[in-house]
């Protein structure tokens, strides 16, 4: 992603020498199991994975959860945030916020041991009382890692020592305006460019950077502001294209979606898909399959299905206010498009749309009760998947609840069912991704658990499973 509106607090934000490695915010638990002997596994070096779309290749994973729990590998104190962790190799990066810091570490894939820390000053406050942490999920490739802050502090670090190479500040350089819940839209590499969705005022929509030394490569002027949602790049028609989800805090609301043609970096075409709404967001990446994007959003326009044609413009297949996703990217398999939509958790659903057409093939909304030994209550606690997150892996779909639910479902044109049920915390929030790579599940707890007290943690689970089928 995942994301949400932010305010920015423009505070000087220093770099700070890493820090020596300390275990005592891990809790290992148990060693995973072996992975199978014709087990696929990968990274997820950054949002979404490799494809920045919600489909891993990971197989076999187990989808039956012994005494209805996930086997706990270990779990690390964190803090507060959205950003979901990236996996390279055998390190992963995490970034959130802890009392006045905004705090990047980097730890053993496996085992969740620091391997270096960095402790960035921050003061930001979200107006709205979501969260003050960072919101987009790290950036991994080759020898390099890359971060950028709730407050606009774009960073590249080293990823084998934390030391810092280079740092932009980009909401001091460029003049940004505050947004709703700060800066939250993650970055993209593409080749040895990062390309930043900015939203300068009267100035440039879209920037790129060197990945390698921060320096300026170029922009894209367009009056809309920086949204919450991920540029993506595709080929199509033969061309390098990059789609960018536009749309920043502007009366009266405006953004849409811009297409660029990378090769020769200029706007092939601005497509205006914003609610009417002042207090809206984009906040769900798009999705492209061949000439096909879609783009949606929660606030009452819904989602849009363009056609992407040869010479650069774009014309309009099929709309339905029915599938308004909030921040999770939708799931295309095949000629299903899934996603739960719905701006608040009461009125979400899970919905199924035909592709091609738009159709809405089903609507369902997956609840249950809860019982008080399983909240700490003294009530039955009716629950639902809210808004939930949706990850295709090893043929089926992996669903994070917002409360912390972990779900199996079996989706067809008929609906869906539910194959096994888990509930690995209880917290609000639950709005990072969920990760998988090499057989383990990883969870960012942004909030609370409000049955064990337990404060923000990064979970890692075993989901290896024995054979493949």
């Amino acid at each position: 992603m995942l994301f949400l509106l932010l305010s920015l607090s423009l505070s000087a934000l220093a770099a700070i020498t890493p820090q020596e490695p300390s275990d005592e915010r891990t809790r290992f638990h148990r060693a995973p199991k072996p992975l199978a002997a014709d087990a696929v596994v990968g990274d997820s070096p950054g949002f979404l994975g490799t494809r920045r779309a919600p489909h891993s290749a990971e197989r076999p994973l187990a989808k039956r959860f012994a005494q209805d729990e996930l086997p706990l590998v270990w779990e690390r104190a964190s803090g507060s945030g959205y950003a979901a962790p990236a996996i390279l190799g055998e390190r992963l990066v995490h970034s959130f916020r802890r009392g006045n810091e905004e705090i990047v570490e980097c730890l053993r894939r496996e085992d969740g041991q620091l391997l270096w820390s960095h402790a960035i000053p921050t003061a930001y406050e979200d107006p709205f009382g979501f969260g003050d942490g960072p919101k987009c999920t790290p950036l991994l490739e080759g020898e390099l890692a890359w971060t950028f802050g709730v407050e606009g502090v774009l960073r590249c670090f080293e990823l084998a020592t934390g030391k810092l190479r280079w740092k932009r500040e980009l909401a001091q350089e460029f003049s940004l305006e505050e947004a709703f819940f700060g800066v939250g839209s993650a970055p993209l590499i593409e080749g040895d460019q990062l390309i930043v969705n900015l939203g300068q005022p009267r100035g440039l929509s879209v920037i790129a950077f060197s990945k390698h030394t921060g320096e300026q490569l170029w922009g894209v002027a367009h009056a809309w502001g920086a949204s919450y949602a991920a540029p993506i790049a595709a080929e199509v028609h033969g061309k390098r294209k990059l789609f960018v989800f536009a749309g920043g805090k502007s009366r009266p609301p405006d953004g849409g979606v811009l297409g660029i043609d990378l090769a020769t970096r200029k706007l092939d075409f601005a497509f205006p898909w914003r609610s009417r709404t002042y207090y809206s967001a984009s906040c769900a990446t798009p999705i492209v399959a061949g000439d096909l994007l879609l783009a949606t959003e929660a606030y009452g326009a819904g989602a849009v299905q363009l056609r992407l044609h040869e010479d650069g413009s774009v014309t309009p297949t099929w709309t339905s206010r029915e599938f308004g996703l909030h921040w999770a990217t939708p799931l295309l398999r095949g000629e299903l498009l899934l996603g739960c939509a719905g701006e608040k958790l009461p009125d979400s659903e899970l919905v199924c749309l035909r592709w091609r057409t738009g159709e809405v093939l089903w609507r369902q909304r997956i609840e249950w009760d809860e019982p008080p030994e399983r909240t700490g209550g003294t009530r039955v606690l009716p629950c639902t998947i809210g808004r939930a997150t949706l990850l295709e892996a090893d043929g089926d779909v992996l669903c994070l609840g917002e409360w912390g639910h972990v779900l199996w479902l079996r989706c067809d044109e008929k609906g869906a069912t539910v194959l096994a049920r888990t509930w690995p915390f209880f917290s609000r929030e639950a709005w990072a991704a969920p990760v998988l790579s090499h057989g383990l599940l990883y969870l960012a707890q942004g909030t609370v658990d409000l049955k064990t007290g337990e404060r923000p943690r990064l979970l890692c689970y075993d989901l290896r499973g024995p054979t493949a089928r």
